[in-house]
């Protein structure tokens, strides 16, 4: 038996899946004519970015490139504030350098009558262009070679993690045209097992957001205890990969403090890599290319916790700031675009519900 599909029938399923679309715009009306002129009153903060006549996606999104011409002058007013402050704390101790090797030298060449200030210009360049390259001069170095395989082990990880101390590098035609093809390949190898070892730290972080929820979920809000795991996280991981390595650090590397310690890791985990501290480069270090090793699985680890924190930080949707200077309609639900596609269909097609047989 064929059950009868009538208008009536066809004209009150129309506004039931109306009255679902405008409520997911927030208006309800009980005429299929205003729900639709609701519909575009709404979408009206839309226009201009969301359909074209054609149903095309529009390039102008008038908010987000006001957002982001604004955000253009904060951030290089950030720059230049923070370009400001280091020439007030660097500047000084620059000067101060600059004057003590001027006096050295005086004294070298007053202790040193025979030496000439060429000759001894002519050596300081020497000694840089070998300083440059990553060989000591230091007569009581250990001599050991930059390319043994712990050092050139250290050297090739941090190539693929883009830390680059810049200490060492290739020096032949040979080894810079390996490098770039080396790093072609070990980049994104290096981010496909960073990405695996996050999913795995995933597991227990999930676990920790889920018994915070448990316990909080009817004193707190949602946002605030994701906020509270995030920084929960945030501690374990400064405990874990800053304040624990950092304390080890300053009892090996002899020049080192704690505070500089902690400042190698935070530089190395963010993979800024100034190269003003590296493991295992002071004189005569033991066991070198042992401990070089053990540094980079400790960076490998860290980088992993540093990414961990990065997805965490993406899943809170409300701390996303930057989601305001991206075109609008990349952050619109496609079923809402689809039903402004289809309230603005010059003939709008229903479709009869499909007939059954008993």
């Amino acid at each position: 038996m064929t059950t009868p599909v009538t208008s009536d029938y066809n004209h009150g399923e129309n506004n039931n899946n109306a009255a679902t679309g405008v409520a997911e715009y927030g208006t309800s009306d009980n005429s299929l004519d205003n729900k639709s002129n609701d519909r575009r009153e709404t979408s009206g903060a839309l226009q201009g970015d969301l359909l074209t006549s054609t149903g095309a996606p529009q390039l102008c999104q008038r908010r987000s490139n006001l957002l982001l011409l604004i955000y253009f002058p904060m951030y290089f007013l950030y720059v230049s504030c923070a370009a400001l402050i280091f020439i007030k704390t660097e500047g000084i101790i620059e000067e101060m350098i600059r004057t003590r090797l001027r006096k050295t030298r005086g004294l070298f060449l007053e202790k040193n009558p025979c030496v000439s200030d060429a000759n001894l210009e002519e050596l300081i360049l020497e000694l840089m262009f070998a300083s440059d390259r990553g060989v000591s001069a230091a007569t009581n170095s250990s001599g050991e070679s930059n390319w043994s395989f712990g050092q050139s082990f250290f050297f090739s990880f941090t190539i693929i993690t883009t830390i680059g101390y810049g200490n060492v590098h290739p020096l032949s035609e040979e080894g810079k045209l390996f490098c770039i093809a080396y790093a072609i390949f070990g980049i994104p190898m290096t981010f496909m097992l960073l990405n695996a070892l996050v999913d795995r730290l995933m597991l227990p972080s999930t676990f920790l957001l889920q018994w915070l929820i448990a316990r909080l979920h009817s004193i707190d809000h949602p946002l605030r205890i994701q906020v509270l795991h995030l920084c929960v996280v945030g501690v374990v991981s400064f405990l874990l990969f800053m304040l624990f390595p950092g304390l080890i650090f300053a009892e090996i590397e002899q020049d080192w403090t704690i505070f500089d310690s902690i400042y190698y890791c935070f530089i190395s985990l963010t993979t800024i890599g100034l190269g003003d501290f590296i493991p295992g480069d002071s004189v005569n270090q033991d066991v070198r290319p042992f401990y070089k090793i053990a540094t980079t699985i400790y960076l490998l680890l860290g980088l992993s916790a540093v990414m961990l924190l990065l997805r965490l930080y993406g899943e809170i949707q409300q701390l996303n700031l930057g989601i305001y200077l991206l075109p609008r309609h990349d952050r619109l639900d496609p079923e809402k675009i689809k039903l402004v596609a289809l309230q603005r269909s010059p003939h709008p097609q229903t479709q009869a519900p499909p007939s059954t047989k008993k």
